[in-house]
């Protein structure tokens, strides 16, 4: 999944399947969850806390196996 330009983003991806990469110069507010996260570009990153009660993304007391975060890298 791509996600870039110059727009602000505001919202939740889930895709933890998948390869996610956030670029460009607009802000991202919100959630992802993926197998792999690359986030590169003038933009800004900024996780809202709104999403801490969405248990990884499922509601309703859901559970999904995610991979551990091992690094971030930020160019």
């Amino acid at each position: 999944m791509f996600i870039g330009g110059a727009s602000n983003f505001y919202g939740q991806i889930i895709a933890p399947n998948s390869h996610v990469e956030v670029t460009g110069s607009g802000q991202f507010f919100g959630e992802v969850v993926g197998r792999s996260i690359e986030v590169k570009g003038a933009g800004g990153f900024h996780y809202d806390e709104a999403f801490d009660d969405t248990e990884g993304g499922i509601g309703e007391g859901g559970m999904v196996a995610m991979p551990s975060l091992q690094g971030v890298w930020l160019d």
